[in-house]
């Protein structure tokens, strides 16, 4: 797996990439496992954030309506806030 991305070029490039994927048609098994994950950080005062921001993730993976799997984590933005490169935080 390559490393995650640490510019903005870096990640441009990789959605660029990503973009012009074609992967096969994925086919669901019986139980499929849904995931879900949400990350919250403060409101700056010009509404955009800056790198070091306190910020907390939370995840939950389920399989038939169970809940296999969850998590909350601390931590802190990798990087200001920047329209499409949410993955740079």
């Amino acid at each position: 797996m390559p490393p995650w991305p640490a510019t903005e070029a870096e990640l441009v490039e990789l959605q660029h990439e990503i973009g012009a994927a074609r992967p096969p048609t994925w086919e669901p098994p019986d139980a499929p496992l849904v995931a879900g994950c949400f990350v919250c950080f403060p409101r700056g005062k010009s509404g955009a954030g800056a790198a070091g921001d306190p910020a907390v993730a939370a995840a939950a993976a389920l399989r038939e309506l169970t809940v296999v799997a969850a998590a909350v984590v601390p931590g802190a933005a990798g990087a200001p806030y920047a329209a499409g490169l949410l993955a740079l935080r």
